[in-house]
């Protein structure tokens, strides 16, 4: 009975130790999950505990000896496990603050260096407590801040690069709050201010400029900050260290916190003053070439890179026969549908924006609706960018066709002119050749005759009469002179043996040249002989006898070349010699001899070469095509 009385007893005795059990292994288990929890903590913070009692036991976490990296073998006596990992140039600042903090002034915070025998460098930061007066107890802390210090390095680069370039920036740059309060501005925002930076942060604008100003500047802050977005404006401003007044180009732009909240304004004030007065001239030299453009009968279009109107005056689009907004955006070829001769207009036009250099093309096309044609001489402009690109052209076209119509004129004229100085010369010819004929046949036939006739009076009263005979010679030898004369007279109008042909008149001429001027000459004639009419080959010997009047005059000469031969069809008349020589270009504008021996020559359809150079002796080179005798 007893024991069964005390059996629920028993029971309950047995399930309060069982319960208490459990609840140990459950608080063991919490215990244990804690000190993992505590663990993964430190390994994430990259921070480690060293604890130390009033007995001079330390305990440390694992993280301690990871940061550390002492190794499993090391024993937990002291932190003095860990004075060789110090940087040697710190241990010693280490050492004197770890000893402030253990004569009891409470706790201490300071970094340091790791140095590794590999050569790596952690940065420590430690922080030491301690407490209990007598009893004291210690409590540090580790942690590895080697990533914070390179984070720290590489945003207090970042903030130096930052404010250099900030400072470096020639424009007026600043930053306010939402309430107009400076926080920071750069070298050139003083100047306009006239003090320093430590002087304006804090303040506000109506501390440095007039009320109205200020108020001016606030509504614009506001306007940022109410838009959301950059906002740009113009304002004259006074700046204050040289009064110099300026036009600025302000663009205040609102950011933001690290909440996404408006935290203040960031304004950056250009001096476009230069600017300005240059978009004003530019505007002035606009209307002034509207003025001329519009009122000028050229012509005048601007093209841009792809060819297509960005201007026509009104002279063109009369021209072509539409209005403005037809022309403009298009390409010549689509204004000028169809009209063949717009095909070289736009590859000139191409050309011009693909060289980078002026050109020029001709436009001939009859006129639509049979008007009167259109003949426009045009040239394009090139006109370039900032870079040195090619970002237009200006084209300038003017209507020469009455200019064309002149100039066809003179041609007619010109060759009418040259008609009728051919037809003269053959007239001139052909009166010398008769006035010729007549001295030689008539006048000289005449003077022989009584040349014999007073010869045989002479031998007839040579015995009877010596005075008589003496009378008689003045006179012969008077008629004997003018018998000479008239020969000459009239081999100087046209020598006979051109009758004989042009190579025996060459001859006789390189002959009479080496009897008159007793310079060497060579003559190298067609083995053939050559066969042209009398025209052809006057013009020929004329040439050749100009040529070699000039050596005989100027080239100071000792041999001359002369040759005459049939080269390809043609006649060709070469005139060498080893003289002085001369620039033909100048000689050209002043040399008689020259002009006519061009004109000649053009007149029977040939061509002139005249080589020389000052002391290298000339060579002088006709080419005439061969007309048959008739």
């Amino acid at each position: 009975m007893a024991a069964s009385a005390l059996s629920p007893f028993r029971r309950f005795v047995a399930t309060l130790l069982g319960r208490g059990t459990r609840e140990r292994r459950r608080l063991r288990q919490e215990v244990q999950q804690l000190r993992q929890r505590l663990a993964q903590t430190e390994r994430f913070a990259q921070l480690g505990t060293w604890e130390c009692g009033p007995d001079g036991e330390a305990h440390w976490s694992e993280q301690v000896a990871r940061i550390f990296e002492t190794g499993p073998g090391v024993p937990l006596a002291s932190l003095d496990v860990f004075q060789d990992r110090i940087h040697p140039d710190d241990r010693a600042r280490v050492g004197a603050l770890r000893g402030v903090a253990a004569r009891g002034h409470g706790h201490g915070t300071f970094d340091y260096r790791l140095l590794f025998p590999d050569g790596r460098i952690k940065d420590i930061r430690e922080r030491c407590e301690c407490w209990g007066g007598a009893a004291r107890c210690t409590m540090t802390t580790f942690q590895d801040v080697t990533a914070l210090k390179v984070a720290e390095a590489m945003l207090e680069n970042e903030k130096s690069r930052l404010r250099a370039f900030i400072d470096a920036i020639p424009d007026l740059v600043w930053i306010k709050d939402t309430e107009g309060i400076y926080l920071a501005c750069n070298p050139v925002f003083e100047s306009f201010f006239g003090a320093r930076e430590a002087a304006i942060v804090g303040k506000t604008d109506f501390d440095f400029v007039e009320p109205g100003l200020a108020a001016f500047f606030r509504r614009k802050d506001n306007a940022a900050i109410a838009a959301g977005r950059p906002c740009v404006n113009e304002e004259w401003v006074t700046f204050a260290s040289d009064g110099r007044r300026v036009l600025l180009e302000t663009i205040k732009t609102p950011f933001n916190d690290d909440q996404g909240r408006v935290a203040g304004v960031l304004g950056v004030g250009r001096d476009i003053t230069s600017r300005k007065r240059m978009a004003d001239a530019l505007h002035v030299r606009e209307q002034q070439f509207r003025a001329i453009a519009e009122n000028s009968p050229d012509v005048i279009a601007r093209f841009d890179c792809d060819a297509r109107y960005l201007y026509a005056n009104p002279a063109l689009q009369k021209l072509a026969g539409l209005p403005v907004h037809a022309i403009l955006g298009r390409t010549p070829l689509e204004v000028a549908a169809g009209r063949r001769a717009f095909v070289k207009l736009q590859e000139k036009l191409r050309e011009a924006l693909a060289t980078g250099r002026e050109t020029e093309v001709e436009l001939a096309e009859a006129a639509p609706g049979g008007g009167e044609p259109i003949c426009e001489h045009i040239l394009f402009t090139p006109e370039f960018g900032s870079e040195g690109e090619v970002v237009s052209v200006l084209a300038i076209g003017r209507d020469i066709g009455r200019l064309k119509a002149a100039e066809q004129h003179l041609v007619r004229s010109h060759d009418l002119l040259q008609n009728l100085a051919a037809r003269q010369d053959i007239e001139r010819e052909q009166e010398r050749k008769r006035i010729a004929w007549e001295v030689h046949e008539e006048l000289g036939q005449t003077l022989m005759a009584l040349r014999i006739h007073l010869q045989m009076i002479e031998q007839r009263v040579a015995g009877d009469a010596s005075s008589l005979g003496e009378h008689l010679a003045a006179p012969l030898a008077m008629l004997e002179r003018a018998i000479r004369v008239v020969r000459e007279v009239a081999s100087a109008l046209r020598p006979s043996v051109l009758d004989l042909g042009i190579d025996s008149a060459i001859e006789w001429l390189a002959e009479k040249f080496i009897d008159e001027n007793g310079t060497r000459a060579e003559l190298r004639l067609d083995a053939q002989g050559l066969a042209m009419d009398d025209q052809c080959a006057t013009a020929i010997f004329r040439i050749a006898q100009e040529a070699l009047g000039n050596v005989a005059l100027h080239a100071e000469a000792s041999q001359v070349d002369i040759v005459l031969e049939r080269r390809q069809g043609d006649v060709v008349l070469e005139v060498r010699d080893n003289g002085k020589g001369f620039d033909p270009d100048a000689a050209r504008e002043n040399s008689l001899g020259l002009l006519g021996i061009e004109q000649r020559v053009q007149r029977f359809g040939g061509t002139l070469a005249v080589l020389s150079a000052p002391g290298a002796g000339t060579v002088v080179t006709v080419r005439i095509p061969v007309l048959a005798p008739v």
